[in-house]
C-alpha cells in the first residue's frame, strides 16, 4: 500500500489538483496507476484498474507511523479500500468489496505505550449474483500475525460443515495492547484481540 506522511497539515496552501479529486466518487478521473495526495485533507488516494475490477485506495498516515510502520510509538493510520467488480466491465460476477482499517499509538508514560487497532471488512453480491459465487480470493480470513492472535494464518474464518475454510462476507478485528520496554530493542506487551 502506498503511504505519504501528512506534512502538509495545517499549512494554508491551496490544493494542487482539482477539489473533488480527493473524494472517493472522483476516482474514475484518476488515471492508473496514478496517486493524489490532497493538500486541504492530507489523504492519500490511488486507483488501480485490474481487468473486470476497479480498486480504489484512501490512506492517511501521521506522525510516527509514517517513518516507522513497523514498531510505531505514536500516530495514527487510517485507511480504506473500495473494490468494485462488474460484468460491464470484463469480470465475471458482480460484487463489491470494502476494506477499512484503524490503528492508534500513544505514550502513556516512560517506555509505556497503548496501542488499539479496529478493521472492518465487507463483500457484498450484486446484480442478481449469488454470495456462493463470489471468490475464494476476496473473502476474509482473519487470524493470525496482525489479526487474531492465537490462531493459525487465516484460520479464524468461518468453515463448512465438513471443516473446511471458506472465508467470511463479513469480518471485524479489534485489537487492543499495552506495551512495556525493557531494554533498547526488547519489549514486554500484553493484549487481547477479538474479532466476529
Amino acid at each position: 500500500r502506498w503511504r505519504r506522511r501528512d506534512e502538509t497539515a495545517g499549512a494554508r496552501r491551496k490544493c494542487p489538483a482539482r477539489p473533488r479529486e480527493c473524494q472517493i466518487q472522483a476516482c474514475r478521473r484518476v488515471p492508473p496507476p496514478t496517486a493524489h495526495v490532497c493538500g486541504r485533507c492530507g489523504f492519500a488516494s490511488t486507483a488501480t484498474w485490474v481487468p473486470g475490477e476497479r480498486v480504489h485506495r484512501v490512506e492517511k498516515t501521521r506522525d510516527q507511523l509514517a517513518t516507522d510502520p513497523v514498531a510505531p510509538h505514536r500516530g495514527y493510520f487510517l485507511g480504506m479500500a473500495f473494490e468494485t467488480a462488474a460484468q460491464a466491465i470484463g469480470g465475471e460476477v458482480d460484487f463489491q468489496r470494502f476494506e477499512g482499517r484503524l490503528t492508534w499509538h500513544r505514550a502513556i508514560g516512560r517506555e509505556q505505550y497503548l496501542h488499539l487497532g479496529l478493521r472492518h471488512d465487507a463483500v457484498w453480491a450484486m446484480n442478481g449474483t449469488a454470495a456462493t459465487d463470489i471468490p475464494l480470493a476476496k473473502r476474509f480470513f482473519p487470524g493470525g500475525e496482525g489479526s487474531i492472535r492465537g490462531y493459525v494464518e487465516g484460520k479464524a474464518a468461518p468453515r463448512a460443515p465438513d471443516g473446511t475454510v471458506i472465508g467470511a462476507e463479513v469480518s471485524t478485528t479489534v485489537n487492543a495492547e499495552f506495551e512495556r520496554g525493557l531494554t533498547k530493542n526488547v519489549s514486554a506487551v500484553i493484549f487481547v484481540d477479538a474479532g466476529l
